[in-house]
């Protein structure tokens, strides 16, 4: 047991119950306060997000929304929200008594200017004045106490959020951080209408580009319809209060389309229809300079004197004038004029310029489409003209050569009965000269001949007459016509013919085509050459193939010896014989019976003429089996 003096003695301070519900409930009122503040705050956001989303391009609504929250939880008498117009800070939602805030919708103050929503543009930060008469620069007019925060997007200024009490009433931290999350949920709004805008423009402006290309392609003939769509569209979409379009004639410009609500008269009231095309106006520089010229106001610029002139009398302060540009050149232009001093944007410029393309498309195509017209007319004119020339001449072809026939047949004839001795014995000497006289008529004859079968298949006159005959022995026919001339210049000739033998087709011509095609061949061999005919079935056609191994045709000549009177290539002692017309002959007759005809060839290694003949008539073979 410890002894009583041993014992300590201490005390204790029990505190005061009664101090300790006072704290408990003094913390318990600031958290409930705290969070009713939590809560309005969350609410009031909500109602702000609920309004953007229900009225996302209704943004009036939308701000005049942001505006009261801000207020209400800011606990201020008034707030101002204004947007960014150019110089100027325009209100465009007001909460509070208008003896608090003095200020009407629409009311500007420049950004230039000392108060503080200006300065928060200008800054891009919040500016806070608890009691301005404390700030001799500050407006001293309405409220003392004003906190101003900017409406920003992506370091852009787009307004500012003013709240202010009459009073000089401090704004807490906890105040002036809701306002400035306001001021963000402005931005949202602002930005959200102004992509919608955008959007919703670019698509109209699509549209006006489809109608305008829709009436360029609608109307070939003229351009009227499709310059007035331009003047409309440009009216719209550039913000003018007046467009023309003007193109070049002379020395002057004429106005050929018009849209808006500008006087276009002269003193007289007659219409302005012509505008002189000089520098001193904007149009006239933009035309002569092909460029765009831009003049912010017309009324002031000593530039364009005679533009002066005209833009005072007809109140026009903004002038834009986009050059109709073709190759370089310009046509015309297209004018956009205002009667307020705003200028045009960057944007309303580049539009300008793309209606003024559009124009050019619809004035370049009618020009085109008649040029096209006017040249076709004069086409199909040289065409009846060539027509008839092409009959009077194959008329006058087949009547010289019945003329010349005539007379070539007895001189051949008598050349022969003179030849054959039937009168008299003849010298050596004229024997030779009646045989030259015999052969030199017979080339002649064959020439006409020729060339009569040309005026006929030319005139669309010739025709075939079919029958059935076997190409074995025509191909051997025609071989041993030519074997005998080959032979002299000790060249081969050699035959094949595989799977085929009777057709149907014109046999007296299908031997012309045969011996046009040999006689080249032996016409171009070297001495001592070979010369191979092969002939095979291709499926409903006859393939014909002559092979030599003759001097070959270069490439650039094989597209021209179907040509009349063309003959390519020398080289060998008996190249220059023949009229120049046997390929062109050949070619036709094969393309009468409905086959075709291609050559084959190399410089120096020989040539392969290769045709086909249908077995039958076109009309005569056989049908597809029914499905």
């Amino acid at each position: 047991m410890p002894r009583p003096r041993d014992v300590i003695l201490t005390t204790q301070r029990i505190p005061d119950p009664r101090s300790l519900v006072e704290e408990l409930q003094r913390k318990l009122s600031a958290a409930q306060e705290e969070t009713k503040e939590a809560l309005e705050q969350q609410t009031a956001v909500s109602e702000v997000l609920a309004t953007i989303s229900r009225s996302t391009f209704d943004l009036p609504t939308v701000l005049q929304t942001i505006a009261e929250r801000a207020a209400s939880l800011a606990n201020a008498d008034t707030a101002v929200i204004s947007r960014l117009e150019g110089p100027d800070l325009v209100a465009v939602a007001l909460h509070g008594s208008p003896l608090t805030h003095r200020l009407q919708i629409g009311h500007r103050i420049p950004v230039s200017g000392p108060t503080l929503s200006a300065r928060a543009v200008r800054t891009l930060r919040p500016h806070y004045a608890e009691d301005i008469r404390m700030d001799p620069s500050l407006p001293q007019s309405g409220t003392l106490t004003r906190f101003a925060v900017p409406i920003q997007h992506d370091g852009q200024a787009l307004g500012a959020l003013v709240v202010a009490h009459a009073e000089a009433v401090p704004f807490t931290e906890r105040q002036r951080a809701l306002v400035a999350t306001f001021a963000d949920q402005a931005a949202i709004a602002i930005e959200n209408v102004r992509l919608f805008n955008e959007t919703k423009e670019a698509l109209e402006r699509q549209r006006a580009t489809a109608d305008i290309l829709y009436t360029i392609s609608t109307s070939p003939t003229t351009d009227q319809p499709v310059l007035e769509a331009v003047a409309r569209n440009a009216l719209r979409f550039c913000g003018a209060e007046d467009v023309l379009v003007l193109l070049v004639d002379g020395d002057m410009l004429e106005r050929r389309a018009h849209a808006g609500t500008m006087r276009v008269a002269d003193q007289q009231g007659g219409p302005i229809n012509w505008v002189p095309l000089v520098r001193e106006t904007v149009s006239g520089r933009a035309t002569l300079e092909s460029r765009t010229i831009h003049v912010p106001d017309i009324q002031s610029s000593d530039e364009f004197p005679v533009g002066r002139e005209l833009g005072q009398s007809l109140g026009e302060h903004a002038n834009l004038a986009a050059p109709l540009l073709q190759q370089g050149k310009a046509m015309g232009a297209l004018l956009l004029r205002r009667t307020d001093l705003h200028p045009f944007g960057d944007d309303e410029v580049a539009l300008a310029e793309g209606f003024a393309a559009q124009a050019v498309i619809a004035i370049e195509n009618v020009r085109l489409f008649n040029e096209i017209r006017e040249k076709s007319g004069q086409l199909e004119i040289a065409n009846r003209e060539l027509a008839a020339a092409s009959r009077h001449k194959s008329e006058f072809l087949s009547n010289m050569s019945h003329e010349l026939r005539t007379p070539l047949n007895a001189i051949i004839g008598f050349s022969d009965v003179l030849i054959g001795g039937m009168a008299g014995e003849l010298e050596r000497k004229q024997t030779e000269y009646l045989e030259d006289i015999r052969s030199s008529g017979r080339h002649l004859l064959s020439l006409i001949n020729d060339i009569l079968d040309l005026s006929k298949v030319e005139a669309g006159r010739m025709e075939l007459t079919l029958s059935e005959f076997s190409l074995r022995a025509t191909l051997s026919n025609a071989v041993t016509m030519i074997r005998e001339r080959a032979a002299g210049h000790g060249i081969g000739l050699d035959l094949s013919v595989q799977g085929i033998d009777v057709i149907s087709a014109d046999e007296r011509k299908l031997k012309q085509i045969l011996f046009n095609l040999l006689s080249n061949a032996v016409k171009f061999t070297p001495d001592g050459g070979t010369i191979r005919v092969i002939a095979a079935r291709e499926g409903e056609d006859a393939l014909l193939r002559v092979q030599d191994s003759g001097i070959g045709i270069v490439p650039e000549d094989q597209d021209r010896i179907f040509e009349e009177f063309r003959q390519v290539g020398s080289g060998t002692s008996h190249s220059s014989e023949g009229t120049g017309l046997g390929l062109t002959l050949t070619k036709a007759f094969v393309e009468l019976h409905g086959g075709r005809i291609w050559v084959e060839s190399e410089a120096g290694k020989g040539s392969t003429f290769s045709l086909t003949i249908p077995l039958a008539p076109a009309d005569v073979r056989k049908a597809p089996a029914a499905p």
